[in-house]
């Protein structure tokens, strides 16, 4: 989706469900990047979310800086689409903030790209966003 910008909602729902019928099977980093992929095409199922975030509680410190960041931007994504809601991570949402904010002072080469394209153009813009 995000390379090709095409939607394909048959398939997201397709593969949704193999996950959610497979929750045994997957390990907590398989699961947090599921959630990732899901929250960045704006996926909104509270029941899908819940199911793949609950297993991941408590393994938490087992995760990379990489990970705990995507998981903030679930955080993010998750409080948005559902917000009445508690987050199934919400012990650790100072955790995962704390791995956000490390990350963005590490733009990705594409970030640095975009922005040195920008200054040529002389356009206006904030090099990272911040939270």
């Amino acid at each position: 989706f995000a390379t090709a910008s095409v939607e394909a909602p048959t398939l997201f729902h397709a593969i949704a469900d193999i996950i959610l019928n497979s929750l045994d099977a997957l390990t907590p980093k398989a699961l947090a990047n599921t959630a990732w992929a899901y929250a960045c095409i704006n996926w909104s199922n509270l029941h899908f979310f819940n199911s793949i975030l609950t297993p991941i509680s408590g393994h938490e410190s087992t995760f990379q800086d990489d990970i705990l960041n995507q998981m903030y931007q679930v955080f993010l994504h998750y409080k948005i689409e559902f917000p009445d809601e508690t987050f199934p991570l919400m012990q650790s949402q100072q955790k995962l903030q704390s791995a956000y904010r490390r990350s963005e002072l590490n733009p990705s080469q594409y970030q640095r790209e975009v922005a040195a394209i920008l200054d040529r153009l002389d356009w206006d813009h904030t090099f990272v966003y911040i939270t």
